[in-house]
C-alpha cells in the first residue's frame, strides 16, 4: 500500500520526497511572512528550545492578536477595581474556572437572567 500511495504522489518509484526545508532563521534575503489564525491560536514561526538546549525557529501557536483582545475586555468588563468589599477567596472562585478555560465560565462573575 505505501508504494502504491508513493508512485500516485511521486510519479514513479524512482523519485524521492524532497528534504525539509531550512529554517526561517537560516534563510536569507526578503520572505513574507506566514501566519494563520484558527480557534484563537496564531501560529507563526516562533523561537523555542530544543531537548538539547539549544534555541531553533519552530512553527508554534500562541494566543492570537484577536482572542488576546477579547479576553482583555472580557476581564475588565468584570470591573474588579470595584470589587472591594469582596474577598480575595470569592474573586479567586469566580476567576479561576476562566482562567483554567471552563467552557461557560465567562458569566461567573455576571448574574444570568
Amino acid at each position: 500500500m505505501n508504494r502504491e500511495i508513493h508512485v500516485r504522489i511521486c510519479g514513479g518509484l524512482g523519485v524521492r520526497f524532497p528534504g525539509a526545508t531550512r529554517q526561517d532563521s537560516l534563510r536569507h534575503g526578503e520572505h513574507e511572512t506566514v501566519t494563520f489564525t484558527f480557534l484563537g491560536y496564531a501560529f507563526r514561526p516562533r523561537q523555542v528550545m530544543g531537548k538539547n538546549g539549544k534555541i531553533f525557529t519552530s512553527f508554534t501557536p500562541a494566543i492570537s492578536p484577536e482572542a488576546l483582545t477579547a479576553k482583555g475586555q472580557m476581564v475588565r468588563g468584570w470591573r474588579l477595581h470595584m470589587r472591594t468589599g469582596t474577598s480575595l477567596d470569592e474573586l479567586a472562585k469566580a476567576i479561576n474556572p476562566v482562567v483554567a478555560g471552563s467552557p461557560g465560565a465567562g458569566s461567573l462573575l455576571h448574574d444570568v437572567a
